[in-house]
């Protein structure tokens, strides 16, 4: 049932409590976004990452330091990561 409402004085009382009755009401989402913790964790483990782990692991383990400088180009990754999506979830909170 539609209803005729006038677009200069709104709905009356009555139409408010009918919409609200039929779940015809404006619900704004606070989080539609990730928090930062989220972020982080998202971005901190994943499967890549634990591999990455291992083998600097092992790497460690049998001494081949020297074999271990991908480790700051996976970090450089992390932090990449993170500061991009922290700076997405500012531009779309603004909006």
């Amino acid at each position: 049932m539609k209803t005729e409402v006038d677009c200069k004085a709104g709905l009356n009382k009555e139409q408010i409590a009918d919409r609200i009755n039929e779940g015809k009401q404006n619900i704004v989402q606070s989080n539609i976004t990730k928090t930062k913790g989220q972020i982080i964790k998202s971005n901190v483990f994943t499967l890549f990452n634990l591999l990455n782990v291992l083998i600097a692991v092992a790497l460690a383990v049998v001494g081949a330091w020297s074999n271990m400088i991908f480790i700051s180009i996976i970090l450089m990754n992390i932090i990449i990561g993170i500061a991009q999506e922290l700076k997405a979830k500012k531009l779309v909170e603004e909006l």
